[in-house]
């Protein structure tokens, strides 16, 4: 990213010194800060591209040769708390780290391909997503309607649609409408 990051070089432990750890923490560091909400790493025959999807755009930021793939998907794995030795057959994980001084989840999906694992982190920012509803520019119809629904003592509410349209900053929203101890939520 061009930036140094002093805190680590100030450490002095060996974890926080190793390219790829710094690789793959830039590469964190820098999809936040860029507003994406997905990393995409898909190794091709002869190198590894890296895509970010920000606004449901993807988009190639950069390529890199093949050798890098195998300490990147140790890394990711590692800190998603995933079995490294399974290469085989597809894997899910998550964690949880602070960038740029806030929260930031991340779900990790490993899927085998022929040219190696196909890696894709998708972000979840706490803090962008929970929004009032009335700030989401719904139709105000819509807004009634969800009123009267969140109102109800028992019900079930599917919230569907493609990769970046909104679900989950839509389900965080209404969470934090109805965020009460009586209230039993339970999510699939």
């Amino acid at each position: 990213t061009g930036e140094i990051d002093y805190q680590s070089l100030g450490t002095g432990g060996d974890e926080y010194t190793q390219p790829m750890v710094r690789l793959v923490n830039a590469l964190l560091v820098d999809a936040v800060k860029r507003g994406a909400s997905d990393i995409h790493f898909e190794p091709e025959y002869a190198f590894l591209r890296i895509r970010y999807r920000i606004d449901g755009v993807m988009e190639t930021i950069r390529s890199l040769h093949k050798t890098y793939l195998p300490g990147i998907t140790v890394r990711i794995k590692v800190i998603s708390e995933m079995n490294i030795a399974e290469t085989r057959a597809p894997q899910d994980g998550r964690l949880s780290l602070t960038l740029n001084g806030r929260p930031i989840d991340f779900r990790v999906s490993t899927h085998p391909t022929v040219h190696g694992e196909n890696i894709v982190l998708r972000i979840l920012d706490r803090e962008k997503s929970i929004i009032s509803l009335d700030k989401m520019n719904l139709p105000e119809a819509t807004l009634t309607r969800l009123s009267l629904m969140l109102a109800r003592p028992e019900g079930i509410l599917v919230v569907t649609g493609p990769t970046g349209s909104g679900k989950t900053t839509t389900l965080y929203s209404l969470l934090s409408q109805v965020n009460d101890e009586t209230v039993n939520i339970m999510t699939l």
